[in-house]
């Protein structure tokens, strides 16, 4: 069963905490099934250097991701993101729940005419864990991210006309739904696989010709979220900063966000 809805959120970050909070409420989802997962964060920790970062994370229990040749050193914020999605699926395994976990940037489209309530996802969820039972395997995960053409994979519903797919048709990490099965595998091939960002996670690696068809693995046909474009939202993850103008700053307040975020412009 889905047992919570779980975002990814900056806490110096509370204008995405705001949007993304009242987008779940949107969603009809229950204010004790909601809830905020802290990220680390290389900006507030002080944190300038890969080294020192890498040294954090093996201090917090993953010593596997220690190895610089793994990352960019420009990019400190997704070797963050990757720690901070290493940290939620331990957690994940730990209270053996099922959640969806969401970056606090993922917003509704407005691309078709179907808006997903929070029971649709947990009947969908109690489906497919019905469904693997059933034929000897357990469900891992369902993706929600872009339908992508670099994955070679037709589409296999698991009813005829159903909009979830079998197997793995997209790499974006920002709204997965884990069992701790699914945060187990997920968080072994991190660990195991020199896997440098996190919307790398899924992607097949060489000799890996069936992965994207593992059993228990689901994706959505249609795209149902998307990522806020970073020069609106701004975000700390790939190290940009917030574009504090136009739509932005008519519709949140000027003292909701800290000075050192704010750029005033789109460039």
């Amino acid at each position: 069963m889905l047992n919570g809805w779980t975002i990814l959120n900056v806490k110096r970050r509370l204008d995405r905490r705001i949007a993304a909070v009242t987008q779940a409420r949107m969603l009809h989802i229950p204010p004790a099934e909601t809830h905020i997962w802290e990220a680390k964060d290389h900006v507030e920790m002080n944190i300038k250097d890969v080294p020192t970062l890498l040294d954090a994370i093996a201090d917090d229990g993953f010593p596997d991701l220690h190895d610089e040749t793994r990352y960019d050193p420009k990019h400190l914020g997704r070797i963050c993101q990757l720690w901070n999605i290493c940290r939620f699926l331990r957690h994940l395994i730990e209270i053996n729940e099922t959640h969806m976990f969401i970056h606090d940037g993922v917003l509704l489209t407005r691309e078709n005419n179907f808006i997903p309530m929070y029971q649709w996802w947990k009947d969908i969820v109690h489906y497919l864990e019905k469904a693997g039972n059933l034929n000897g395997y357990k469900f891992l995960f369902l993706t929600n991210g872009h339908p992508t053409s670099q994955y070679p994979l037709s589409s296999k519903p698991i009813v005829v006309g159903s909009i979830i797919s079998h197997g793995i048709r997209n790499f974006n990490n920002f709204a997965r739904i884990y069992s701790p099965a699914g945060a187990e595998f997920v968080l072994q091939r991190i660990l195991k696989t020199r896997i440098d960002y996190a919307d790398h996670i899924l992607m097949p690696q060489k000799g890996e010709e069936d992965f994207l068809d593992t059993k228990g693995t689901f994706s959505v046909t249609d795209l149902f979220f998307k990522d806020a474009p970073n020069e609106w939202l701004g975000s700390n993850t790939v190290d940009h900063l917030v574009s504090y103008s136009d739509e932005y700053a008519r519709l949140f307040p000027p003292d909701i966000i800290p000075e050192e975020w704010k750029t005033g412009d789109r460039d």
